[in-house]
């Protein structure tokens, strides 16, 4: 339990950096809000404060920045702030006993400590205990400060006794004194560490799990802009303010030159007429027996089967292809990325043919598979190779953009409280990436679902075995023309359902 505590508050101290958005009505006449917030949220607050600007016009958010207990007192002595944001329960706590709050503070995210040093360790700090060394200029924050508090706590935690040559006001001011190596070693908070980039590394101890500080946030009463305040927390919380979606995208739309409507409209119109025109030609009096025929339901069994086996395949193959050429860096990786999306765009029939080459009687495997008694080429196992050589670059493509538009740091971060690599990738890694992961399965299933030429050249076209609902509408265009027509449509329909359900599931 504390080493999941501590790898979930590596990423939990940074989640405020992913908060949802919030729309508002544009503000006539200029403010200015007022956030008082704990120095280690400086770096993800100032992002949310440009969103937050950005969907407030005439809006500006100013923000102090300094340590939770100084911006209580100066809240105190009649500060102007709207929002405060402390670094602990405690410090909010004492905001509430002095009833200066409008609402009942909300937790939006939690931090642990960890020990922040000069780049290169010079005085080679390995873990807490070292912190004792003689001759070592440490540096913590004071005890009224929360991460002074929690100091405390991990020292009583480990059984030692700390020495500090400076007690600092601000998470800030120690973490400025080991940037400038001022101090030896100082204990900061893990976004800290992550914010200082390669000024400093950062060492994780496990002592650390038993302060997690958790962050509440709420608005001060009196406050000058009480409900701009509100939508604030809101933001930072990452819930939408309850407005009509059509107010945003007409603040979205106006950004837009009106032009760009047309060549739009006629984009829409050049792939919506098709389906229409296919609709239109429908017999419907006789739909359910032109699609219900033997041969048809079992095309349609077959395609649902092979391409829900494709598409896991292709989750199995995609993870670790997409990981590779989005975490790695050699020569010749451009290269291996452009072999491994040649499907995208290369004839499927031309792919049959090499699968045919490589898996037929004759090819490169094939004939010692043949040797063994298997036969793959003219197969059900061949419609799924067929259907995953060109569904995969789909996926790959989907979960790579994705893997690098999250970048490295919440691993880095994860790792640095001693986090396998294996329970990275499972507990960090994916959960980031699921959207774009789900996303790609599904346009996989849908490759799959609709192909063709690959299956025709590689597997053939047996009832029951190989013939897919794509190459039965071909047969049926041949000798029933009106079957053909409908079963189209029961395609389209299947995709259309497949993909409309998926981008439910998603989160956005």
């Amino acid at each position: 339990m504390k080493h999941r505590a501590r790898l979930a508050a590596a990423a939990a101290g940074v989640i405020v950096l992913a908060a949802g958005c919030a729309s508002t009505d544009s503000t006539e006449e200029s403010l200015t809000l007022q956030v008082f917030a704990a120095a280690s949220l400086q770096e993800p607050f100032e992002e949310l404060g440009e969103q937050f600007e950005a969907q407030h016009e005439g809006v500006e958010v100013q923000f102090n920045l300094a340590g939770s207990s100084t911006l209580v007192e100066q809240i105190r002595q009649g500060a102007p702030a709207d929002v405060f944001a402390s670094a602990d329960t405690s410090t909010m706590d004492t905001l509430v006993d002095a009833g200066l709050h409008s609402a009942a503070p909300v937790d939006f995210t939690s931090n642990t400590l960890m020990i922040a040093v000069p780049a290169g360790n010079p005085a080679e700090v390995s873990d807490l205990s070292s912190l004792t060394a003689d001759n070592l200029n440490l540096v913590v924050c004071a005890p009224q400060v929360p991460c002074g508090a929690a100091t405390a706590t991990v020292q009583e935690a480990a059984g030692l006794e700390l020495a500090p040559v400076s007690e600092e006001q601000s998470v800030t001011d120690v973490l400025h004194k080991i940037t400038s190596a001022e101090a030896d070693a100082g204990l900061v908070y893990v976004t800290d560490v992550l914010r200082a980039g390669d000024s400093v590394e950062g060492i994780a101890f496990p002592e650390a799990a038993s302060a997690v500080n958790r962050y509440p946030i709420t608005t001060v009463k009196d406050a000058e802009n009480a409900e701009l305040g509100q939508e604030f927390v809101d933001l930072v919380r990452g819930e939408r303010a309850g407005r009509p979606r059509g107010i945003r995208v007409h603040r979205a739309m106006s950004t837009l030159p009106r032009w760009m409507l047309i060549p739009a409209l006629f984009g829409g119109l050049f792939v919506l007429l098709p389906l229409v025109s296919m609709a239109l030609q429908v017999r419907w009096e006789n739909f359910g027996e032109l699609v219900s025929s033997e041969s048809s339901l079992a095309a349609l069994r077959l395609s649902l089967q092979t391409s829900a086996t494709s598409a896991a395949l292709c989750v199995l193959f995609g993870v670790p292809m997409s990981l590779l050429l989005a975490r790695s860096e050699f020569r010749g990786l451009t290269l291996l990325r452009s072999l491994v999306l040649i499907p995208l765009v290369l004839p499927p029939v031309v792919g049959g043919i090499a699968l045919l080459h490589t898996f037929g009687r004759q090819g490169l495997l094939g004939r010692h598979f043949e040797v063994l008694g298997l036969q793959i080429a003219f197969s059900t196992t061949a419609v799924v190779l067929a259907q995953t050589f060109v569904a995969l670059p789909f996926l790959v493509l989907s979960l790579e953009g994705a893997l690098r538009t999250a970048g490295t740091r919440y691993e880095v971060a994860a790792a640095s409280l001693g986090a396998r690599p294996s329970r990275v990738l499972l507990q960090v890694t994916l959960p980031l990436v699921m959207p774009a992961l789900l996303s790609g399965t599904v346009l996989s299933f849908a490759r799959a679902l609709g192909e063709f030429g690959a299956t025709i050249t590689f597997a053939g076209s047996l009832q029951g075995t190989t013939r897919t609902l794509p190459l039965e509408i071909y047969l049926q265009r041949e000798s029933d023309p009106e079957a053909a027509v409908a079963l189209s449509f029961v395609l389209m329909i299947v995709a259309v359902l497949v993909i409309a359900i998926a981008r439910r599931r998603v989160p956005a």
